[in-house]
């Protein structure tokens, strides 16, 4: 007591008159009393601190300022605490064994690293924690409480750092006490209940059966009083809280635990046993349980008899006649003709989509198989109805007889066929080899991995050759694929290296499309679809068999279609009404019947054009006009409109210069335009000089140009525009159907 009122900051006068009181009154009935069980203090930090720090020596008790906080000593340490941990290490610290059992109680002071939110995380063995985990403040010390129960052997506590940035810890006044009860003028203490199920902790049952629970018994009458029983895993067995009868729900491992708290008589106590809920059958049975890709503990009684059919140092298989399974285990230390019934503790996984022991602990010692199963079955067994037989088969001891390699290895796998069935052989040593078109005897067992069945060798001595070399036989069609419409007919081709003949089918067989497997013949029906062509030949005593397949498509025929183009022509614009920003215009100068097709040397370059005169179209262009320029119509933010040929606009130079340019962008005057009309002859201008015209220049120049207005030489000829018009258009007629659409 002198140490706790010492820990509070009591003053001394204070603290000796309470420890008197105590003394004249503890003698009251059955008053509540405390044990020190451990008492930890410290002062300064010790060493450097480390990842895993041991308790120490220390036990000077250190002064603890007012306001409940530590400081930082030096800019390293802290100086009233333990420090544990560095800036990259997480801190722990674990207490040496604790002589005690029942419960208890745990309180202690810790404060993170300033700047950190330290969780820190608490463990102990032979016991359990009311809190695992208490979250620091940072730069400043907490005092926390914690319950212990079901202490049943000496105990260990073990604080550690559980996430921060740093990780580190200070830790302060760790004390363990335990109650006790005083009465009749001395202190009493608390009876060990001394729970116990007897001598047998670990019980057996079966999936579907019954268990009758072990009866729990306390040192004296009333010990048992209280109790309250829990199990670890309802799912294989659940408990009745308060009479402690187990109902048997599942395969799998339970603990039920019985625990009472202390009361005025007797301390907290605990006791328990496991339970091992068994499943049953044969091999089959024992798979059902192996349902994902973590491993699972399996526990199961085999009423039938599983032979070891064969083994390597990593593999063994076993099987017993309704399925197999393998054991993947680098040292399992069985041998082929070992077998098993009875009780067998697993761990179980599926690996690659095959079904996979990991552990295999018989509680039977290995009998002696009268001989070495092994099922003769041929590829085409294995490998029809959907691999149905390989998965019927798998991990089970499979002859195959008289096939032959028809690939030659890589990655220890090849290709082996029997009258015309193919599948993978898996070698299981590299140093292992077979010949391709050599046929053998061969031993092994249905696996799958990756989602390819393969059949795998694990004993050399299991591929027997047969003496037998035939050339692997080739079949190849003419085409990579065939058309053909529907109710068309077509013959496909194929050729062999074989002397044994090719045979011809299709697939699906729906009765649309038909194929003479003589001759390769092939009639259409009504229906289009896709389907697949197969050319196979037999194994014969030359050539082993070899087939070949390629799509065909069955279409129906395209309808008859008809595009009719609709005409196009220029019109001529005689005013600014008819302009149509967005539209399309050819530069033209009749009297040259030429219009602009580019802008070369700084001037407009003619291009020949023919135009005949339509009076209710104006002038309707119809040849030689694959030169001209055609010009989009824009018009500018300002009003004024522009004119541009694909990407570049018509551009007009300043001053009396008379250039003609393509530029790239609108920005200036030099690529605007105004347009006006005089007796039906366009006026362009350029708005860089109002003084000057887009103009034809005749006689020894034929190019157009930017002139002035006032030139009158005969050379000198008006421009005109025309727009690009389409009449009414029809697109492609189908069916006899076809859309109409105006401009």
């Amino acid at each position: 007591m002198e140490k706790l009122l010492r820990k509070t900051g009591i003053n001394q006068s204070l603290r000796l008159l309470l420890i008197i009181a105590s003394l004249v009154f503890g003698s009251s009935a059955w008053g509540q009393e405390t044990t020190t069980i451990f008492s930890e203090t410290f002062d300064k930090c010790n060493g450097t601190g480390g990842n895993d720090r041991q308790w120490n020596n220390i036990s000077t008790t250190p002064a603890i300022s007012a306001d409940n906080t530590w400081t930082n000593a030096n800019g390293y340490g802290a100086s009233k605490c333990a420090r544990y941990g560095t800036s990259k290490k997480l801190g722990k610290a674990t207490t040496p064994q604790l002589n005690f059992t029942g419960d208890a109680t745990l309180t202690f002071r810790a404060g993170a690293w300033s700047g950190d939110k330290t969780t820190l995380k608490l463990s102990i063995s032979h016991g359990t924690l009311s809190a695992k985990t208490v979250t620091m403040k940072s730069g400043a010390f907490s005092e926390y409480t914690i319950n212990i129960t079901d202490v049943t052997a000496n105990p260990t506590i073990t604080f550690e750092g559980e996430a921060a940035k740093s990780s580190r810890f200070f830790l302060d006044d760790v004390v363990v006490t335990q109650a006790t009860t005083s009465g009749g003028g001395g202190e009493t203490e608390l009876t060990d209940r001394n729970l116990s199920f007897g001598e047998t902790k670990s019980f057996d049952a079966e999936v579907g059966g019954t268990f009758s629970a072990p009866t729990l018994t306390g040192a004296t009458e009333g010990a048992t009083d209280g109790v309250t029983y829990t199990s670890t895993n309802e799912a294989v067995a659940s408990v009745n809280a308060s009479t402690g009868a187990v109902t048997i729900n599942g395969m799998g491992y339970a603990k039920i635990t019985a625990s009472a708290e202390a009361d005025a008589t007797y301390k907290a106590g605990s006791a328990f046993y496991d339970i091992y809920v068994y499943g049953k059958g044969a091999i089959a049975g024992l798979k059902a349980y192996i349902t994902s890709t973590t491993e699972t503990d399996i526990y199961f009684n085999l009423t039938s008899t599983a032979v070891v059919t064969g083994t390597n140092e990593i593999n063994a298989f076993m099987e017993d006649g309704s399925a197999g399974i393998y054991l993947y285990k680098n040292g399992h230390g069985l041998t082929a003709g070992n077998s098993f019934t009875g009780k067998v503790k697993a761990k179980g996984m599926l690996f690659k989509d095959s079904y996979e022991l990991t552990e295999f602990i018989p509680a039977n010692a290995a009998g002696t198989a009268e001989a070495i199963p092994v099922t003769d079955r041929t590829i085409q067994d294995l490998t029809g109805s959907d691999n149905a037989g390989y998965k019927m088969y798998e991990s089970m001891r499979v002859k195959l007889t008289g096939v032959t390699v028809t690939s030659n290895l890589a990655n220890k796998m090849c290709t082996i066929e029997q009258d015309g069935y193919s599948t993978t052989l898996y070698l299981n040593q590299t140093a292992w080899t077979v010949t391709n078109g050599s046929t053998y005897n061969i031993t092994g067992y249905p696996t799958i991995y990756n989602g390819t069945w393969e059949f795998k060798v694990i004993d050399e001595a299991d591929l027997e050759a047969t003496g037998e070399s035939k050339t692997a036989a080739t079949v190849t069609f003419a085409h990579e694929s065939y058309t053909v419409e529907t109710k068309g007919e077509i013959t496909v081709k194929a050729t062999t290296n074989s002397t044994s003949k090719i045979v011809y089918s299709i697939s699906p067989e729906d009765g649309n499309v038909s194929i003479d497997e003589n001759t390769g013949y092939i009639l259409a029906g009504a229906t289009a679809g896709t389907y697949t062509i197969t050319a196979t030949v037999a194994e014969n005593e030359s050539y082993t068999s070899a087939s070949a397949s390629c799509p065909l498509t069955v279409t129906a025929p395209a309808p008859p279609s008809y595009n009719v183009a609709a005409p196009t022509y220029y019109k001529k614009i005689t005013s600014t009404d008819e302009l149509a920003v967005g539209g399309t215009y050819l530069i033209v100068c009749e009297d040259e019947n030429c219009a602009i097709g580019s802008i070369s040397s700084s001037k407009g370059q003619p291009t020949p054009i023919t135009y005949t005169a339509n009076n209710e179209k104006g002038i309707n262009i119809i040849s030689d006009i694959a030169q001209a320029a055609e010009y989009l119509l824009e018009r500018n933010p300002d009003g004024s409109l522009s004119l541009k040929n694909g990407t570049s606009y018509l551009k007009a130079s300043s001053g009396s210069n008379t250039d003609l340019a393509n530029n790239t962008t609108a920005n200036t005057n030099n690529e605007k335009w105004t347009f006006d009309f005089n007796d039906g002859n366009v006026e362009l201008v350029s708005k860089v000089s109002t003084t000057r015209n887009l103009i034809y220049r005749a006689s020894t120049y034929n190019v157009f140009g930017n002139y002035g207005k006032s030139s009158t030489g005969a050379e000198y000829k008006k421009v005109q525009l025309y727009q690009k018009v389409t009449d009414l258009a029809i697109s492609t007629l189908t069916n006899g159907y076809a859309t109409f659409v105006t401009d």
